[in-house]
């Protein structure tokens, strides 16, 4: 390696986020039937879901993706190597959960990482690129706030939170998620608000946020989101519409859970393609968010 290559490499820039675990993280690695592991390329992953998410132009959606984050080349581009690095303080736990809390415990088990587990995450960017750290940081902020990470995280599992970042009303959340919005418009062609009446898409897009009734502690909620979505599924059974693993498409509802000044509450997001969702959806969609303590 030269001396101008060794300089490049060396000329790193970093910026660490300190995370919390709100409830069990089950992200897994080679050994996953035994051991729940922290991942880098987990959480850049969810990170990559949510840029595109809030993206609104859908031609050539894939080529800015892969300049974002990498990939190996399509009919729409040359393969690029991504800007960001994703560096995870390595966190390895064998203690299993439930998958259906509600249920007790003679449910089918995964591990994960426990609650109120703290940890590093560091982002870094060559120095030629150190202009776009800010907006991956940002990004990710926003990703942590959307939803959670690895197995179950669109019912409530893998809810995280930035250590020292809480909201004392319903009203601070949302403009949490609009400020990083409006900071990311500023480099990218996204959204700038969150609004449901935007535009059919080829692609999921953000178009709903709702928050729900709080509780004391999050397996409360926990169990609640794993109730109400199990009571509606044997309801409505082939003709339920809001996903179910293995499902295609993914349930188009996130339903995470974050810290309040006034206890836990679940947060649900859509990332839906139509502005207008056909009536059954819809009807289910109002099921579970009566049931979850919306107003």
């Amino acid at each position: 390696m030269n001396m101008q290559a060794l300089t490049e490499v060396s000329a790193i820039r970093k910026q660490t986020l300190r995370l919390k675990t709100v409830t069990p993280l089950l992200m897994h690695g080679d050994n996953n039937k035994q051991k729940a592991q922290t991942r880098g390329p987990s959480f850049k992953g969810m990170l990559r879901y949510w840029w595109r998410a809030i993206q609104t132009e859908s031609q050539g959606l894939l080529a800015a993706e892969i300049v974002r984050f990498g990939g190996v080349g399509t009919s729409e581009g040359d393969g690029k190597v991504s800007p960001v690095r994703i560096h995870v303080q390595n966190i390895e736990e064998t203690k299993r959960y439930p998958l259906k809390p509600h249920r007790g415990n003679n449910e089918p088990t995964a591990p994960g990482i426990p609650k109120n587990t703290v940890f590093n995450l560091e982002l870094s960017t060559l120095r030629k690129h150190e202009d776009q750290l800010e907006l991956y940081a940002n990004l990710f902020e926003l990703a942590v706030v959307l939803g959670g990470f690895g197995q179950r995280s669109r019912r409530g599992y893998g809810s995280l939170q930035i250590e020292g970042v809480t909201w004392s009303s319903k009203d601070e959340y949302i403009g949490y998620v609009e400020e990083r919005l409006a900071k990311l418009a500023k480099k990218e062609k996204c959204i700038r608000t969150i609004k449901s009446d935007l535009p059919d898409s080829k692609y999921p897009v953000l178009r709903n946020i709702w928050i729900g009734k709080a509780e004391d502690d999050p397996e409360t909620v926990l169990r609640m989101i794993g109730s109400e979505t199990s009571r509606l599924k044997a309801e409505f059974k082939e003709g339920y519409a809001l996903g179910s693993p293995g499902s295609k498409p993914a349930s188009p509802l996130h339903v995470s859970i974050h810290q309040f000044t006034f206890g836990y509450c679940p947060v649900i997001v859509e990332v839906f393609k139509e502005r207008s969702p056909n009536p059954r959806y819809s009807q289910q969609r109002g099921r579970l968010l009566q049931a979850l303590g919306v107003k």
